[in-house]
């Protein structure tokens, strides 16, 4: 009794060993399955996410050709260059004093990967930061094109009031309206205003969330696709390169556009670079270093200014001259 005892209690320990083993397997097998799962659905967010940033980019990259036009027609009048015969063939001289383009980013991916972030892989955990930073610029933004519209509304709401002749729709009403648009300085002093109020603010915002975004969408591409070249990913996005200059000829072109602008720029070499950012065409200039392989810090930002140009060097000379007008980015 006491060997059958002793062999009973033995399989019933190998029993209840068996049975814990199975059951820390069968936990195992369950916590790879909702891993898995979890990797799944984080790789579908991301696939979303660059789906939302590519529509941003397309958006921003609209607002700012906007811009480019807004500030055209505020050019054309500081220069006083606007002519009767131009605003009639361009009523938008005139009607289009106080304009603004609305429009929708989307940022509902960005809070869904960051409310993830416990579940990130490494490699995800890495592009956090920067996407955290689009975040910010996206709510930064909002705030101002509230304000643009506000503003939008209040002053064409005085124009109307002060301005009988922009309710009618007969010749002798436009013809006043080209009188005030030639001859009322407070009300080209306010027009002036506003385009620099929505440039200033609304546009330079969503042009920082267009640069975040193209930065991020390279890096999370580029993450699948190896051998994605940079010149493809700018051209498929309809981006366009600064135009280059030899040294020595800094360009004295006649610009069409002022307003600021934020600058992509990728260091496309196998070694660090080294870019003069020059004022307004004059001696002072900062100086940007820039790693191998690498997009300019977005935390650190380049705006250009009126008559502002770059110039690459190489063992401490001038190699070349980068400058733009309307144009998007630079690759070294």
């Amino acid at each position: 009794m006491e060997n059958k005892t002793s062999k009973y209690f033995k399989y019933a320990i190998g029993e209840i060993i068996l049975v814990v083993i199975g059951i820390l397997i069968a936990l195992q097998i369950n916590n790879w399955n909702e891993k898995r799962k979890i990797n799944r659905e984080i790789n579908l967010l991301f696939t979303a996410l660059e789906a939302e940033l590519e529509n941003n980019i397309l958006e921003t990259s609209a607002l700012l050709r906007s811009g480019h036009m807004a500030d055209s027609v505020r050019t054309l009048y500081r220069e006083d260059k606007v002519t009767r015969e131009m605003i009639r063939e361009r009523p938008i001289l005139a009607f289009g004093s106080y304009r603004t383009r609305s429009t929708f980013l989307g940022d509902e991916r960005l809070d869904e990967v960051i409310e993830q972030e416990k579940e990130l892989s490494n490699a995800y955990k890495s592009f956090l930061p920067e996407i955290k930073l689009l975040k910010r610029r996206i709510k930064a933004w909002r705030f101002w094109q509230n304000k643009t519209l506000e503003l939008s509304m209040q002053r064409n709401k005085e124009l109307a009031s002060k301005t009988p002749e922009f309710r009618r729709n007969d010749s002798v009403g436009f013809e006043k309206i080209i009188d005030r648009s030639l001859n009322d300085k407070i009300y080209r002093s306010e027009v002036n205003h506003y385009i620099r109020y929505q440039l200033g603010e609304n546009v330079w915002e969503a042009n920082l969330i267009r640069t975040s975004a193209v930065i991020l969408l390279f890096k999370l591409k580029s993450t699948k696709d190896k051998n994605l070249m940079v010149e493809d990913f700018f051209t498929n996005l309809n981006l366009r390169p600064y135009q280059e200059f030899p040294c020595g000829e800094v360009p004295k072109k006649k610009y069409e556009t002022y307003f600021e602008r934020d600058v992509i720029i990728y260091n496309n070499q196998e070694k660090e670079v080294i870019l003069k950012w020059h004022y307004k065409n004059n001696e002072n200039f900062d100086t940007i270093n820039i790693p191998p392989k690498s997009f300019l810090d977005v935390k650190y930002g380049v705006s250009i200014e009126p008559e502002s140009y770059f110039e690459l060097e190489k063992d401490g000379k001038c190699s070349k001259v980068y400058d733009a007008n309307k144009e998007d980015y630079i690759i070294l």
